[in-house]
């Protein structure tokens, strides 16, 4: 279905890794478009900077996770696309852009508390999300506070997210429409708002905290928590 914005004559830009490479491939061929191949950018993550590298050019990326840098490699080789068509690019502005972009829970790490908001409500997500805080924080303790709204496919979701080593809450919402501990099969126990403040503010900060599940539920979270500075 997405590739029925190919317009004859016009440059497209995909991931090779995407699913539906072959298909926009074909597609464009028909349409006497080419397309082009983003080189896979390399990411390295110290002293809590996120460093894209992209073409031997270097970036600080302010967004984190493996699929931002994949979608910050299709953004440059936008760039390169246009300036082989004459348009002028400032590459301090491009820089700066990158280094301040900002996308609320989505893999949103908050340094002071060591914590992890990611807003993951299906499968797919929560295997992202799994893979990146294996990247990113491969040799620290887990502890997630989790909850769903039950229309979700939570169960998937806990496959692909939990490991037999991590600690797991589940956060009661207090409404029917979400999940009860009974359906989260890892979880120690529940918690309400005002445990979850007691734990931001008192663990071991050794631990990495991620409060993950549901749009809906990160937002009231922030919400009712106002230390996290959501």
């Amino acid at each position: 279905e997405k590739s029925g914005i190919i317009k004859t004559n016009t440059p497209i830009i995909c991931d090779k890794n995407n699913p539906g490479f072959e298909v926009f491939k074909t597609i464009a061929h028909k349409n006497n478009a080419q397309i082009y191949n983003p080189n896979s950018p390399s990411i390295i993550f110290k002293n809590n900077i996120n460093l894209l590298n992209y073409n031997g050019k270097e970036f600080e990326l302010n967004l984190l996770g493996l699929n931002q840098a994949q979608n910050a490699g299709l953004a440059l080789c936008a760039i390169e696309v246009l300036e082989n068509l004459g348009i002028i690019f400032d590459y301090n502005k491009i820089k700066s852009a990158l280094k301040t972009v900002y996308w609320p829970c989505r893999f949103e790490y908050k340094e002071k508390y060591n914590l992890i908001i990611d807003g993951c409500h299906n499968p797919d997500g929560a295997r992202v999300l799994r893979k990146n805080l294996d990247y990113y924080f491969p040799n620290i303790k887990k502890f997630f506070i989790y909850t769903s709204l039950k229309n979700k496919d939570f169960k998937t979701i806990q496959k692909n997210l939990f490991k037999k080593e991590d600690k797991v809450f589940h956060f009661d919402m207090e409404d029917e429409k979400f999940t009860t501990l009974k359906d989260i099969e890892n979880a120690a126990r529940s918690i309400n708002v005002i445990e979850l403040e007691e734990i931001i503010k008192n663990r071991e900060r050794k631990e990495l905290l991620i409060i993950c599940g549901s749009l809906y539920a990160v937002g009231y979270i922030s919400g009712k928590i106002k230390i996290c500075n959501f």
